[in-house]
């Protein structure tokens, strides 16, 4: 259950061992470090992030902030929409759930469900 983005990309070093080729796997994972870490230089800090999807097979329309994606968000300077803010906004039809069912560390799924009205559903975000 790693959640994080560089918590992912470390496995590299995990199965570096199996095939004797642990210092290629370290070298690689700093240079991937380094590259993420500085992302964010030069970038503007008044970035807005929403990560927004529609599901067809819920009739929603779901606002992510899974861990990973907060992350990647955050990585290129950006700030990541307040989920609050937008809950409020929409009303009591919008719903939350972990990103990953039993797994409330993975981040937080909102539902907004389009009840027939997908254009009306999507003027609300």
């Amino acid at each position: 259950k790693d959640n994080g983005v560089l918590h992912s990309a470390e496995y590299i070093k995990f199965m570096a061992p199996f095939f004797n080729l642990e210092h290629l796997a370290s070298a690689d994972f700093e240079s991937r470090l380094t590259a993420y870490t500085l992302l964010s230089s030069g970038l503007p800090s008044s970035l807005v992030i929403a990560w927004i999807s529609s599901s067809d097979y819920d009739s929603a329309f779901v606002l992510s902030q899974a861990t990973f994606k907060m992350q990647l968000s955050e990585a290129v300077g950006g700030t990541n929409v307040n989920a609050s803010t937008v809950q409020d906004a929409c009303g009591a039809n919008m719903t939350s759930s972990d990103a990953v069912w039993g797994n409330p560390s993975a981040g937080m799924n909102y539902k907004l469900p389009w009840n027939g009205d997908k254009a009306g559903a999507a003027k609300k975000f």
